[in-house]
């Protein structure tokens, strides 16, 4: 409590912070709530799908990192194509 009275750059990062926790607990109360109306099938289906989004962006993400990184060390150009390409075309599978 001291350091909040003393120091305002903190005192702002934390009444910032508070402030996006209560608007989050109020976001997550009334998805909760959605999900309790819906019906189990709706649940189900909408749990598969978020899931299967995280996970295909996950891959994405991974994919992105693991190909774009090393084209950067390569030198020769069609090297660089070929990878390009080959990006391309897991992007398309995914």
């Amino acid at each position: 409590m001291v350091t909040m009275t003393t120091n305002k750059t903190f005192t702002k990062m934390f009444m910032v912070f508070m402030f996006t926790t209560m608007i989050m607990m109020f976001m997550l109360r009334t998805l909760v709530m959605m999900f309790m109306l819906t019906t189990m099938i709706t649940m189900l289906m909408l749990t598969a799908m978020i899931t299967m989004l995280m996970l295909t962006t996950m891959v994405m993400m991974f994919m992105l990192t693991a190909i774009i990184i090393p084209i950067h060390f390569y030198t020769s150009y069609q090297t660089r194509v070929i990878l390009f390409y080959v990006l391309i075309g897991n992007m398309l599978v995914y």
